[in-house]
């Protein structure tokens, strides 16, 4: 588990992730992010492209967020 201070930064940890790995996140053009209030989770699900040979990938990027009663937000995501 992670925590950040921003959902934006929870979202840029992610995709640096995905990057590392090989991978880009085939995610809308724009991403609408409601407020997301504390107690509350915000769930993701995204396919992924294969940087080298821009083919698409057979995994998905799978992410969570929780934002805590702090303000922090907690950041759980896998590929599969």
């Amino acid at each position: 588990m992670n925590y950040f201070k921003t959902h934006n930064g929870a979202l840029q940890e992610v995709e640096n992730y995905v990057k590392l790995k090989g991978y880009k996140i085939l995610h809308p053009t724009s991403l609408w992010v409601d407020h997301l209030y504390p107690g509350n989770t915000a769930k993701y699900d995204f396919p992924l492209k294969v940087i080298k040979t821009e083919n698409l990938a057979k995994k998905w990027i799978h992410i969570q967020i929780y934002r805590m009663d702090s303000g922090t937000y907690e950041l759980n995501y896998y590929l599969n």
